[in-house]
Formats: C-alpha cells, structure tokens, sequence
C-alpha cells in the first residue's frame, strides 16, 4: 500500500509540472522584423483568459527601457494552430521609432519575453532590382 501511495504521489508531480510547463505563455514576433511605418502585431498565445486590462512594452534592448506600452487585444480562438488555445493580438503600429525591441508582459509577478525583433525599413528584393 505505501509503495502505491508513493507512485500516486510521483503522478501528481509529473502531472503538475507537465501542467506549468504546458501553460507557459508564448509571444509570436515577425522573426523578419517590421517597417516601421507598417502595421506591427505580436500574438500571445496562452491557454486561459488574461486579466481584464493586461498589457504589454515594447522594451529597447540597447538601452533595456520601456519604450511603448498599450492594452493587449481580447481573446481570440484559432482552432487550426492550436485547439483551446487562446490568442491575443499586441498591437504596437503606433510605435515608428527604428531600432531592436522585444515583448515583454507580466502573469502574476512572472515576466514574459518575445525574441528580439528590429523595426526598421524593409527592402524587398522586387525594390532593389529595376532592370
């Protein structure tokens, strides 16, 4: 009997820590960057609902300041990347300012971090080549 308790004990953990590890925010970038005149949208998917009012910076990873800040987007279901999990739009095409940033936002005292993206303009090979 002790050594089933113990087993039941060792699948509580695991399933726990499979449950924090699967509930890990994560914030999707243009892994290309952005012009800074165009639209700018990062996705943060996350398996629940966010706090009413959450936001998210833009933070300069030169100088490690917050250089825009604004409301994360309500919640949005897109069942064909992830079935149940939920996506919100962080909207920062205001923002024009060129340089390198990433995405941070806070869950409960716990901070979150895009990868480092530029903002800077684009030039599509089409732009360079005029016979």
């Amino acid at each position: 009997m002790l050594k089933l308790r113990q087993q039941f004990r060792y699948l509580i953990i695991v399933l726990f820590l499979s449950v924090m590890a699967y509930s890990k925010p994560i914030i999707y970038v243009n892994q290309v960057g952005f012009d800074p005149k165009s639209p700018k949208i990062a996705i943060i998917a996350y398996p629940t609902n966010l706090r009413e009012n959450a936001s998210f910076d833009v933070v300069d990873t030169q100088t490690h300041k917050i250089v825009f800040t604004a409301l994360i987007g309500k919640p949005q279901n897109v069942d064909d990347w992830k079935l149940g999990e939920k996506f919100y739009k962080a909207d920062f095409s205001s923002f024009q300012k060129p340089g390198t940033y990433k995405i941070t936002f806070k869950i409960a005292d716990q901070i979150y971090t895009s990868q480092v993206f530029l903002l800077k303009k684009i030039y599509w090979q089409n732009e360079l080549f005029h016979p």
